[in-house]
């Protein structure tokens, strides 16, 4: 159905125009946004070009250099704010042990992907040089089913995303919210069923074709890093594509929440829905959270706005030491010009120079004829400009131990409460991290339920250590629903450091406990792996590892119809693998279970002889061990000789 045809169909006529209507509303929506945030964003530009080495032009003063205060400052920050934590789902009823074990699996997998779509610790780390900015740090999440599952983690500019002015801290409570400067070709739209192409056609009638990305924003804010770096993307921007500039939008309609993707210029939507067609459970796919909570307000305040006024006043006061320093050196002079009737001769300065002077005779002296005029003494510039860095430092929680200096051997108590007074000055920073990774953890877990339809592999920590498994569908169904946990940090890692610490000492004092199990506590307090653990304790050598590996392999290539040759080195639990493999998996083909069972029992001579020669060689690695230990016995301690006995297997 073409446009035109649409318009001869009434009910679809008036379908398309209250999704116009829709997308009317979030225009305007947009333009009020835009203007609440406006002064805002000035503010963080200002921080953001403090940080880069950007300053406003002095007329008065030569000197207009930036000095790295806030650059030192949000770095520091930075550091300290959680860089290591995660999440953990964990059950709440026994048969879901096993499950929460998977998801947690594929969590791992997924975060720590290094895929384009996932790097959630590098997107964490620009999330969070955001928020020192501005705030708030804001993520993006999705997954989809393309046909196979996908998800996605993006970090949202604050130049780009909008809310409602009133809405609050808490993001769900806005009545809408969305992101501008999204950029998609004629090939990302065309023929994509999730797009109107009825809607895709009236855009390019009245949509100008560009081959550039429009870079800029209607306030000229969002390229602002870029340009303090001495950069023009708005310029430099072509691309040799057809682009269209998006608006992804979510909006409260009557009640009920709508996604709607328009192009601002022309006011026309390609795709306009509820919500629940994307996201079943109704929620907004961003994340949220700030550096200073504030409930009433979104757009906040930031770490940076702190340190802003202090950089400004060290660059005021450092450019005015240089200058007073330059005109010391370099200061004006007053002379008399009967005395010194060369004035060039006067004021270059050269070696074994001679200038000319008229005393009239004596009667004036030559120490009355030029006159310096003074300078102000600035002293005390640097004493207060380390006495700023000092104040702001010991606000945002800087100790000495938090920078990584040292200030030599200190008892564990007093590190210890160095350690929790830095945790308690940052810690509203670091809990508002963690509740946003709470909340990343229930999208993740929505995203699995709505969009997982078949089996992915994982590897799960097993009786033997690090085994392959699989997450499937019917595994997201738990008897009840999993707790999301956020662990780790950097303060949480230090804390645990000193409490493991104690733990050995504790432990090595024990003598009557488990040996296995305290050597098992001793290395896991080492920082050892489970995984590390497991082999520790695993009688499987490295051979039998690898032999699992071929197996692995061998059963991948069946799948995909290749016909791997026999392994000459099969033994029982490589033909236990294969078999075990091919019962187990879900969905498999009858002709490539047979053709598995097939393989991994024509194995069976090979396994025998191989067996059959470990077992020869586990007789004579005994034989060899019981006759070291009798040659040692056959002496007694007064020198008689013991007859030797004949050793027995």
């Amino acid at each position: 159905m073409s446009y035109d045809q649409t318009n001869n169909n009434p009910e679809e006529a008036k379908r398309i125009q209250e999704l116009d209507k829709i997308t009317r509303q979030c225009i305007e929506q947009l333009r009020i946004s835009r203007q609440y945030k406006r002064a805002r964003m000035k503010q963080i530009q200002e921080n953001e070009d403090l940080y880069a080495g950007v300053v406003e032009k002095s007329i008065r003063n030569p000197f207009n250099e930036c000095f790295p205060f806030m650059a030192g400052f949000v770095d520091h920050l930075k550091a300290k704010i959680d860089d290591d934590s995660n999440l953990l789902f964990t059950y709440q009823s026994e048969s879901d042990l096993k499950r929460a074990q998977k998801i947690n699996s594929f969590y791992e997998m997924e975060s720590k992907s290094i895929e384009s779509n996932a790097s959630w610790g590098l997107k964490h780390r620009h999330a969070k040089f955001n928020a020192l900015f501005s705030g708030v740090a804001i993520y993006h999440y999705y997954a989809e089913k393309n046909p196979n599952y996908k998800s996605c983690l993006e970090v949202i500019s604050h130049y780009d995303f909008h809310c409602e002015p009133r809405g609050g801290a808490i993001l769900e409570n806005h009545l809408f919210c969305g992101q501008d400067s999204i950029f998609k070709n004629k090939e990302d739209i065309k023929d994509n069923k999730s797009y109107n192409q009825n809607q895709v056609t009236r855009l390019y009638t009245e949509y100008q074709k560009l081959d550039y990305k429009e870079n800029n924003d209607p306030d000229n804010l969002r390229n602002n890093r870029a340009r303090s770096l001495a950069q023009d993307p708005v310029t430099s921007n072509f691309v040799g594509q057809d682009n269209v500039k998006f608006v992804q939008w979510y909006t409260t309609y009557k009640g009920k929440r709508y996604y709607v993707l328009f192009n601002e210029a022309t006011a026309v939507w390609i795709r306009c829905c509820p919500i629940e067609e994307l996201f079943p459970d109704g929620l907004y796919p961003y994340i949220t959270w700030h550096t200073n909570e504030d409930g009433d307000l979104f757009w906040g305040k930031a770490p940076a706005d702190d340190a802003r006024p202090i950089a400004k006043i060290i660059n005021t006061m450092i450019n005015q030491e240089l200058y007073n320093r330059q005109k010391r050196n370099y200061g004006q002079r007053g002379y008399d010009a009967e005395m010194f009737p060369n004035v060039k001769a006067l004021a270059d300065w050269r070696p074994d120079g001679l200038v000319p002077v008229n005393t009239f005779g004596g009667q004036r002296s030559i120490s009355n004829g030029v006159y310096e005029f003074k300078v102000g003494d600035l002293s005390g510039t640097l004493d207060l400009v380390t006495w700023l860095e000092q104040f702001t430092g010991k606000q945002v929680g800087y100790t000495a131990s938090s920078a990584g200096q040292s200030e030599g051997d200190k008892k564990v108590g007093v590190f210890q409460g160095e350690v929790a007074q830095v945790e308690q000055l940052i810690g509203i920073k670091n809990k508002s991290y963690r509740d946003a990774l709470s909340r990343l953890g229930l999208l993740f877990k929505q995203g699995l339920d709505h969009n997982l339809a078949t089996s992915v592999a994982i590897k799960v920590m097993g009786a033997k250590g690090v085994e392959w498994s699989e997450l499937s569908p019917e595994d997201l169904k738990t008897d009840k629903p999993l707790s999301i946990q956020p662990i780790g940090g950097t303060s949480e890692l230090q804390l645990k450091k000193i409490k493991d610490n104690e733990k050995k000492t504790s432990l090595s004092l024990l003598q009557t406990v488990n040996p296995q199990w305290k050597e098992r506590q001793l290395l896991l307090l080492s920082n050892y792996s489970e995984e590390d653990v497991k082999d520790a304790f695993s009688t499987d050598t490295f051979a039998q590892k690898e032999l699992m590996s071929e197996a692995a392999q061998a059963e991948k290539d069946i799948v995909q119809g290749l016909n791997p040759p026999l392994n000459r080195g099969a033994d029982s639990n490589f033909i236990e693998h294969i078999t075990n493999f091919a019962t187990n998996t879900e969905d498999l083909p009858m002709e490539t279970y047979k053709k598995l069972m097939d393989y991994g029992f024509a194995h069976v001579d090979i396994a025998v002889e191989n067996e059959i020669k470990n077992v020869k060689e586990m007789i004579r690695q005994r034989k060899l061990k019981m006759l070291n230990q009798t040659e040692v016995s056959t002496s007694s301690p007064q020198g008689k000789t013991i007859p030797p006995t004949t050793p027995s297997v």
